[in-house]
């Protein structure tokens, strides 16, 4: 089997891209991933799931994520747990996927409308302007993460993915996270305070 982008060495047997080789018997790399930890954490990795992993034509979007997995759900918006614009605030966090599935849950566009829809993709809270406070606290959360895990990658990785489940816990209750509804960057300062991030 070979993915996109490959060439296969009928010298070796291998499948090379372009720099390094892989060796689809055992499903990894031969040579570690030159970008070090912005690859992610496993040197060696094709992807995490190369077989559900394509996108030939490079249009998948975080809302086709969602979809896969959720259905169509057009009264809801995917909200990223983390707001993407703290990824861009914030460097050290590329070595996260932004738009992983464990990032995102659809919140409903209109207070109390959640069209039946339930499940582990879904919460109760309101999304369908901007949420400044709500970034502003994630944002100072984070900041907190990076100062106590001493800019390793892998211990603030595993931080946010914490924070990302407590995230998801509190917008499936329904916790605002616009202003008009009652959000402010004291209630999920605190919230997040409590939860130990």
């Amino acid at each position: 089997l070979r993915f996109q982008g490959q060439y296969f060495d009928g010298e070796t047997g291998l499948h090379y891209n372009r720099f390094r080789y892989y060796d689809p018997v055992v499903g990894r790399f031969v040579h570690q991933d030159p970008i070090g930890l912005f690859g992610g954490e496993n040197f060696y990795l094709y992807g995490v799931n190369p077989i559900e992993w394509i996108d030939p034509a490079g249009l998948s979007t975080h809302r086709n994520r969602m979809d896969r997995v959720a259905g169509k759900s057009p009264d809801h918006q995917t909200h990223h747990k983390v707001p993407q614009d703290i990824f861009n605030k914030r460097p050290i966090l590329n070595c996260i996927d932004r738009h992983a599935l464990e990032n995102l849950i659809n919140l409903p566009k209109k207070t109390g409308q959640f069209g039946g829809k339930k499940g582990k993709w879904f919460g109760k809270s309101t999304h369908n302007t901007n949420h400044n406070d709500y970034s502003d606290a994630i944002l100072s959360a984070i900041d907190r993460e990076i100062a106590s895990s001493g800019g390793c990658p892998k211990q603030l990785s595993k931080r946010v993915n914490e924070m990302q489940d407590f995230l998801h816990k509190e917008l499936k209750k329904g916790t605002p996270i616009m202003k008009s509804e009652g959000s402010t960057f004291k209630l999920w300062d605190d919230l997040l305070k409590k939860g130990g991030f």
